[in-house]
């Protein structure tokens, strides 16, 4: 039990001040949860923005993989071609039975 006045207003006081707390605390809180989601929302765009130019970068990486086997095989191609035309231009020029040896 409260015994005096000064008791009272002392215990008056305290709630005052826990009410003026819970109230400074529940404020912060709002304006926390506020940036929050303001944070959320530039956190997901950035998010979706590198997830875009990755998805772009590999596109472009697998384009340039199957351009790179494209031109390896064309240059296979064209050094066997070389190579037979160089045999069949040989075998031409020194043939035994011709007339210009």
């Amino acid at each position: 039990m409260i015994r005096n006045e000064s008791q009272l207003t002392d215990l008056r006081q305290q709630v005052t001040k826990n009410q003026e707390k819970i109230s400074q605390l529940s404020s912060g809180k709002t304006n926390a949860e506020a940036r929050l989601g303001e944070e959320s929302k530039v956190w997901h765009a950035e998010k979706v923005s590198l997830e875009q130019e990755r998805d772009t970068l590999r596109q472009r990486a697998d384009d340039l993989e199957q351009q790179n086997k494209c031109l390896h095989s064309q240059l296979a191609t064209l050094s066997k071609d070389v190579v037979e035309l160089q045999k069949a231009i040989t075998k031409r020029c020194c043939r035994p039975d011709r007339s210009d040896f």
